[in-house]
Order: structure tokens, then C-alpha cells, then sequence
């Protein structure tokens, strides 16, 4: 039997799934124990976590054997493809003399990138009935195991009414994450849930795990998601992207007070949201063209620098935004939002609504987060935008593809 590209990268893909509960395995115990002593602190055997970033690099290299055997070449994945190398090429020569681990910590955040185009190329897409079983499997383990930290996790997080565990990640460390995956999770199986019943029972499961985690920027996408899902029932795509624009202002006040809604505090919107502007307000006052700090705002590079004790400047950043311009420069800042532009308006031109909620999330969650590194997400994320940038209702893709010459 023959294998396909596509069928290797959806093979991939479901084996990233089922790696995911075992990846922080021993941090989510000592949560639940009470245990937990830093959240940066790998309680985890290094040779499972890295088990991820092998799978990722595994998908790179075994796609590209695939497409270096194919006679056509895909004209936007090539496109992609050599911007991106350009865009390494050209920083990792201006940050030549940033430490070696550093710079390694770059190359794997930029890694999902590079798969978007070789992704891009199989014209992968997520409707795969296989997929939608072990995303079911997988997104009911982290439910309740977030209804188990609730009742009966420990208290790192705060506590809620004095009793119950105030943020609870479910089978990750980090609330945002897990808050984060529930929403990729949502956006693969809002397309194989058929009526009006199962689609409202995903909606209020998909509601209570975000709330559980209570992730502000994940509540915000989910209000957009089902403000948009009730518009659509009534007027077209353009129409109820312009009226939940008009929501999403008129609605400010009550966004930015959901931080007392959640129990995080009155405080918590000035403080973390206060945090990133003035980081990303230092990077633009120290970006230049193209970057001279590859791999410093990474989160590896700053888990590689604390666990070291390592010299370098690398700093936290938590959002995509800010990691852009720290080690891509403006060149690379610029690129994103041209991604998340087109993303958005080939989405709405092609009246895709999955793809229209997924360029919510995405611009949404690039405030908070640098989601490059949040695995899996990240192939969540990748995989939606090569279907939308190989997306076609008519399902025909010559016109996307060059013959190789001999």
C-alpha cells in the first residue's frame, strides 16, 4: 500500500494528540497534590517532553521527502516557504553572536512556519473522521480532569469561594494553554458536529472548560465565536462580521470586567494587560529591520537562561506580537500581520465560518500569547491556515502548482 503525504501528516498529527496527556503528566499531579513548587520547574523526564519537538521536526522532514518526490511544485508553498528561510537567514546572520542555545531557541519556535508551507503543499485539511475520534478522546480527558482540579485540585492558582481551585488547566500546567487548546479543539470539531442539539452541547462544554481556566483572552474569543454563530443564523458573513464589530466595541466595558467575573481580581486587566503593552512598547523602541536578537523572546530561550543561569538578555514576552518584532525585527512583525490580514480576508471572502472564527482566535490570542510555542495549538493553528490559504469551494488546486523542471 501506497502512503500519501497527506495521509503521513494526518497520521502525524493524530500521534500529537495522543502525546499530549503524557507531556506534563508529573506537573499537572503535583497540582492536583498541592505539591507543585514553580511552574518553571520540568517534573516531567525531559526525553517524554522533548518527544513533541521531535514529532514536529519528524512531520517537517518526512513532508519534505514527500514533496522533493513530486513532480509539481506549490506556488504558495514555495512562496511561504522562502520567505520565512529569508526572514531566518537574514537574523540568524545580524544575531551570529548570541549564544548558540539562544539561537537554537529561535530555530524551534519558527519550526510550525516552516510547516505551514509543506502542510500548505498536501492541501491538508482537518476533516478526517479518524482526527475528529482522538480530538473527541483527548479534549474529554482534559475536561475532566478539569473538573477534578476543581473540586479537589490544590489552590496555586487561588482558590474560588475559599473551596474550589480557581484555574484549572486540565492536562497542562499553564491555564492559558489549556484554555488555548479547548479552543483549537473547538475549531476541528465544529465542522463534524451535525445539529442543532450536539452543536449547543459542544458550545456549553467548549464555555465551561475556558471558564474553568479562566483565561480572559479565551473568553473574549469564545463571546466573538458565539455572538458570530448567532448572527450568522440571521444575515451573511460580511453583514455579521460588521454588527459583531459593533458588539465587540459596545461590549468593552463588559470584556474588560470579566477579570472580577472570573475572580482574578479587580486588578488583573491593568496589570497583565498594562505588562505586555510596555514590553512591546520597549521592543519597538530597540527593533530595527531585521532582528539582532534571534531566540530571545522565546519562551525556551527563557527556560534555557533561568535553568542555566545563562548571561543573556532573554526575556519573557507572552505575546506573539512582541516575540515577532524581538526576534524577527520589523521585517518579521510585518510578515505576521500581512498573515493574519490575509487570513482573515480569504476567510471572509470564501465565506468560510470556521476560518472566520479561527482568524478571530488567532488575532485575539497573539495579544496574550506566543502560541508558535504552545503545543498543540500550534499544529491546530497551522493546519487551519494551510487549509485557508489552499482553500477552494469549486475543490480544484491545478492552478496552485508548477511543474518542476528536470
Amino acid at each position: 500500500m501506497v502512503i500519501s503525504g497527506r495521509q503521513c501528516a494526518t497520521g502525524f498529527f493524530i500521534l500529537s494528540f495522543l502525546l499530549v496527556p503524557f507531556l506534563s503528566f508529573y506537573e499537572v499531579k503535583a497540582l492536583i497534590n498541592g505539591t507543585l513548587t514553580s511552574q518553571s520547574a520540568a517534573l516531567t523526564p525531559m526525553y517524554i517532553k522533548i518527544l513533541k519537538d521531535i514529532l514536529q521536526l519528524t512531520i517537517l522532514l518526512v513532508s519534505s521527502f514527500f514533496i522533493m518526490k513530486r513532480k509539481k511544485i506549490s506556488i504558495v508553498a514555495l512562496f511561504l516557504f522562502l520567505i520565512v528561510f529569508f526572514s531566518l537567514t537574514l537574523s540568524l546572520i545580524y544575531s551570529s553572536g548570541n549564544d548558540v542555545l539562544i539561537l537554537a531557541s529561535g530555530f524551534r519556535w519558527l519550526v510550525p512556519f516552516f510547516l505551514i508551507s509543506v502542510l500548505t503543499y498536501f492541501r491538508f485539511n482537518l476533516m478526517n473522521k479518524t482526527v475528529f475520534k482522538f480530538v473527541i478522546l483527548i479534549l474529554s480527558i482534559h475536561f475532566f480532569v478539569q473538573l477534578f482540579e476543581f473540586f479537589w485540585g490544590g489552590h496555586w492558582y487561588g482558590s474560588f469561594l475559599g473551596r474550589f481551585s480557581l484555574r484549572n488547566p486540565g492536562i497542562f500546567l499553564i491555564p492559558g494553554t489549556g484554555a488555548m487548546f479547548t479552543l483549537g479543539c473547538y475549531l476541528i470539531l465544529r465542522d463534524h458536529i451535525v445539529g442543532l442539539k450536539k452543536n449547543i452541547i459542544l458550545l456549553f462544554t467548549v464555555w465551561v472548560s475556558v471558564a474553568l481556566t479562566a483565561s480572559g483572552s479565551a473568553v473574549i474569543c469564545l463571546f466573538m465565536i458565539s455572538i458570530y454563530r448567532l448572527l450568522r443564523a440571521f444575515f451573511n458573513s460580511f453583514l455579521s462580521v460588521l454588527f459583531l464589530s459593533v458588539c465587540f466595541l459596545c461590549s468593552l466595558p463588559f470584556l474588560i470586567s470579566l477579570s472580577v467575573l472570573l475572580g482574578r481580581g479587580d486588578s488583573y486587566v491593568q496589570t497583565s494587560g498594562g505588562e505586555r503593552v510596555e514590553i512591546f512598547l520597549n521592543a519597538v523602541d530597540s527593533a530595527s529591520v531585521v532582528s539582532d536578537k534571534f531566540g530571545i523572546g522565546t519562551n525556551t530561550g527563557v527556560v534555557i537562561s533561568n535553568s542555566l543561569d545563562m548571561s543573556s538578555d532573554a526575556l519573557i514576552v507572552d505575546s506573539m506580537y512582541t516575540s515577532m518584532l524581538v526576534n524577527l525585527g520589523w521585517l518579521g512583525f510585518t510578515l505576521y500581520l500581512i498573515l493574519c490580514l490575509m487570513v482573515f480576508f480569504i476567510s471572509l471572502f470564501n465565506q468560510n465560518d470556521k476560518h472566520i472564527e479561527f482568524s478571530m482566535v488567532l488575532v485575539i490570542v497573539s495579544f496574550t500569547s506566543i502560541w508558535l510555542e504552545a503545543f498543540p495549538f500550534n499544529l491546530i493553528c497551522i493546519a487551519i491556515i494551510s487549509e485557508i490559504l489552499t482553500y477552494s469551494k469549486s475543490g480544484t488546486h491545478e492552478n496552485m502548482y508548477i511543474n518542476r523542471t528536470s
